[in-house]
């Protein structure tokens, strides 16, 4: 751009007609200008979203080759853990341990997406399709990894389980290829995205180099500007200051007089914390005792997922131990799995399920009654024996117990005050038990029935105790309500087992909020074809 000097310029504004030209040109460069800016801005925008993309592809190219990695690491841990002495097991378990945790994180956070790890959740369903066929090998890894390091708190590797280790090394080959084919798809899917840059940019750059030619021949001549600079400057006179400084000193002593009150006060709060820290201590002692009993009873939730084609378990505690629990078991050719909810939560709730736990094996494995409807009469009979019930006192549990037949495809259910859901054509279907409780008191006008329905393939069935539903939370602090617990399990039924479960407890903790947690909540899932 050339300039022109003051004489120039006073000439030039003199005349009517040059100011008139003066202004159409300066709309006209302001104009063109800004359609370069707004290019440019344009330029940066798609330029900056694809770098972030580019650095989401190859994150997740590097988290999901990594994958691989942990896997090898976890058999080689297993193996190590088979022929290696007992002085070395537990470093091997610690590193177990953490790559268990990591290789789950990475697993569930490529597919469902991790901001922390910054993993997209706009997966193609190409990609979604081949973490569906590693979902099993996952899971029977993971599963099998986590009751080994289980075995860490006793310091007991005598109960090492073989039959664990040798299901993550007889899933690992099938896993790495799976991931192999993942860490394609997603190099693939990678190199396209910077393929379709490439056109951008070069439109970009076509349009830029035009309008700058258009520039330079129709808008860059000899014009003139005048500027005009006005500048405010705020200052703070000095008696100002003095005041705000005498101000700040004076607020200064009086913080250093409430310090020295505050600092005896402290010392006071600390002794009186020390004290309730240490009574607590002994308290969570005993109720951490009385959970690795509770724990110790109960059937191993991999003893129930290794039974059937999927499944999975949610167990949230209102307290440390629970009044919740599941049973599984095999009599002759048939399955069965049975969860309970037991009168109250905590201790007392813990107790009856030990109780509970007792009187089904009793009644299964040594009697073995296999009719939902008998085990139910059975155990109702033999409470009522065991706690010699009084007509006035409720003490109980509600129970759902399902039998499986696979030769015959056959599942019947009965439950007491406990429903059946599974999934059928897309929808949820509810089998209700009957209204009485598991309480040594019979109601003669609702007693417990059998439910038998076909299996058919892909079907799933899930048993949940009332703290999913009875939960207080939302924006108006109402129950969750069985209604919205049904809507749930249809608008996640697709997912792999072990993501609805995920699914489920994310939205108890979102409903939940800062509500306090109202009761035990047990939710089990499974899939037989």
């Amino acid at each position: 751009m050339d300039f022109i000097n003051k004489n120039t310029l006073s000439k030039y504004l003199s005349s009517k007609n040059d100011e008139t030209s003066t202004k159409r040109l300066k709309v006209s460069y302001i104009i063109a200008l800004s359609l370069v800016a707004l290019i440019t801005i344009i330029s940066q925008v798609l330029i900056r979203n694809a770098l972030q993309n580019q650095e989401s592809d190859g994150n997740v190219i590097n988290i999901s080759g990594r994958q691989r990695f942990f896997s090898q690491q976890i058999s080689k841990n297993t193996a190590l853990l088979l022929i290696e002495d007992s002085a070395n097991k537990p470093r091997y378990l610690d590193e177990l341990k953490k790559a268990l945790n990591t290789w789950e994180l990475h697993h569930i956070g490529l597919i469902e997406g991790n901001n922390d790890l910054k993993l997209p959740v706009n997966n193609s369903a190409t990609i979604l399709k081949l973490f569906r066929q590693l979902d099993k090998n996952f899971v029977l890894m993971l599963n099998a990894g986590k009751n080994i390091v289980s075995l860490k708190d006793n310091n007991d590797f005598t109960k090492l389980s073989k039959p664990h280790i040798q299901i993550i090394l007889d899933n690992e080959k099938a896993f790495l290829k799976g991931m192999n084919l993942i860490v394609d798809r997603f190099a693939f899917e990678a190199k396209q995205k910077i393929e379709y840059l490439k056109w951008i940019e070069l439109i970009l750059m076509s349009i830029t180099f035009l309008t700058l030619l258009s520039e330079g021949f129709f808008i860059f001549r000899p014009i003139t500007k005048k500027i005009n600079i006005y500048i405010t400057d705020l200052k703070m006179t000095y008696e100002e200051v003095l005041s705000l400084s005498e101000e700040l000193r004076q607020i200064n002593e009086e913080l250093f007089a409430n310090n020295e009150n505050l600092e005896q006060s402290k010392l006071l709060i600390e002794s009186q914390k020390r004290d309730i820290e240490l009574f607590n201590e002994n308290v969570m002692d005993s109720i951490n005792y009385a959970k690795r009993i509770q724990n110790a009873i109960m059937v191993e939730q991999s003893n129930i997922i290794n039974n059937f084609k999927s499944a999975f378990i949610l167990n949230i505690p209102k307290d440390i131990v629970s009044g919740d629990f599941y049973w599984f078991g095999k009599v002759r050719n048939l399955k069965i799995i049975i969860l309970a909810d037991c009168t109250g939560h905590g201790v007392g709730g813990a107790f009856m399920t030990m109780i509970g736990i007792t009187l089904l094996n009793e009644i299964i494995n040594i009697n073995e009654t296999t009719n939902p409807k008998d085990i139910l009469d059975n155990l109702d009979i033999l409470l009522k024996a065991t706690l010699q019930h009084h007509q006035k006192i409720r003490d109980g549990m509600d129970v759902a117990i399902v039998t499986i037949d696979e030769a015959n495809k056959k599942l019947t259910f009965a439950g007491a005050r406990q429903n059946l859901y599974y999934t059928k054509e897309n929808q949820i279907v509810e089998i209700k038990g009957a209204r009485n409780s598991i309480d040594g008191i019979i109601s003669v006008n609702n007693p417990f029935a059998n439910h038998t329905i076909d299996i058919e393939q892909g079907n799933i069935f899930y048993l949940t105790s009332d703290g999913y539903r009875d939960q207080f939370g939302g924006e108006e602090k109402r129950k969750y309500m069985s209604s919205s617990f049904r809507e749930l399990l249809k608008d996640n039924h697709r997912l792999p087992l072990f993501a609805q479960r995920d699914k489920l407890e994310a939205e108890h903790y979102r409903w939940r909020g800062e509500v306090e947690q109202t009761d035990d909540v047990l939710v089990l899932g499974f899939q037989v074809f």
